[in-house]
């Protein structure tokens, strides 16, 4: 018994610590971000319930931040009208909101897509800033992913559409990385699953590379949503909303040293049970659209939609409060 602990325990290279650490003497010694025999799960600090983005008249479900000029910004679904969260499909903006600070607290400062518009993910390319999301303005279309341009966060350009050349019928979630010189895009395809495609020339066109999440036609909500894709000096990561079997309580989590070839986490990156800074825990019934912050190519945060009702409202309904938060990451100095 004692052997067969030490060999499930024990590492050979980095992927045995799911590239969040390294393999010294035969065990992971992780990251600061993470924690674990594998070091894949996130290592957060106790949580402030006044960061992130609560609006009292708007509900808001998640979105990403960007550092300019000395300011954080985070783009974030906002539902229009003081509608609640089941009316999404039809009143979903994007706003841009301003902070002091990475976590927040975040104030809405300007409506930058009218509905429907929806997720959005930015990203610096070059001298330009370019936002991603789903819809067409005009209605619910989530295969549709589109993007816009500028170079100050405020004056945006006409939405692009984006054409993935694939097998596929259906895109949706997107999320961008920029990574020696070509431009990295994971979505959520058919069957709720999570691929990737690549353009080399910065043009609205993407090939097809890979699709990551195997099918399992026991899952009947789908498999995984909502992904987020980075890179660190040890290859490429994906973190995503779990739905199988259920989607309720679950994260997931994804690594590769090319890009090309994943691994999956045999546990959730993060769970909705969280600690606050008052010692007490809080348990959010749903939690989902998660998305990092990477600064100066550390990983410092985490954000996420979360539904702050209980189960019968949150995920039977599909309403009550939602707002945005965001958890620091354990940063050793």
């Amino acid at each position: 018994m004692i052997i067969i602990i030490i060999l499930i325990f024990s590492c050979i290279n980095i992927l045995d610590c799911s590239l969040n650490g390294d393999c010294l003497d035969n065990k992971c010694v992780c990251d600061s971000q993470w924690k674990g025999n594998n070091c894949n799960v996130m290592n957060f600090e106790n949580y402030n319930l006044s960061k992130g983005y609560h609006n009292k008249s708007y509900a808001s479900w998640g979105g990403n931040v960007i550092k300019y000029n000395n300011k954080y910004h985070l783009f974030v679904s906002q539902i229009s009208n003081k509608l609640d969260l089941s009316y999404y499909a039809t009143n979903s903006q994007i706003i841009r909101t301003e902070s002091n600070n990475f976590d927040g607290p975040y104030e809405m400062k300007q409506i930058i897509l009218k509905p429907f518009a929806h997720n959005p993910q930015i990203m610096k390319y070059n001298n330009e800033y370019i936002l991603f999301y789903i819809g067409n303005n005009t209605n619910n279309n989530q295969s549709h992913i589109n993007y816009i341009k500028s170079s100050n966060l405020i004056s945006w350009s006409i939405p692009y559409k984006v054409h993935i050349n694939s097998f596929q019928t259906f895109y949706s979630n997107p999320s961008p990385l920029f990574y020696n010189n070509s431009i990295y895009l994971s979505y959520q395809s058919n069957k709720d699953s999570i691929s990737i495609s690549k353009t080399n020339n910065y043009s609205n066109n993407f090939n097809y590379i890979t699709t990551i999440t195997k099918n399992n036609n026991l899952c009947i909500a789908g498999m995984e949503e909502d992904p987020y894709i980075w890179r660190s000096n040890r290859g490429f990561h994906i973190i995503s909303h779990g739905m199988c079997p259920s989607g309720v309580f679950q994260s997931r989590y994804h690594y590769s040293l090319d890009g090309i070839k994943w691994h999956k986490s045999l546990r959730d990156p993060y769970n909705y049970l969280i600690k606050l800074i008052n010692g007490k825990n809080k348990l959010f019934y749903r939690m989902e659209r998660p998305k990092l912050i990477i600064i100066n190519n550390t990983l410092v945060g985490l954000v996420n939609s979360v539904c702050d009702d209980n189960f019968n409202i949150c995920n039977l309904k599909q309403k009550g409060m939602t707002y945005t938060i965001i958890r620091k990451l354990v940063i050793n100095k």
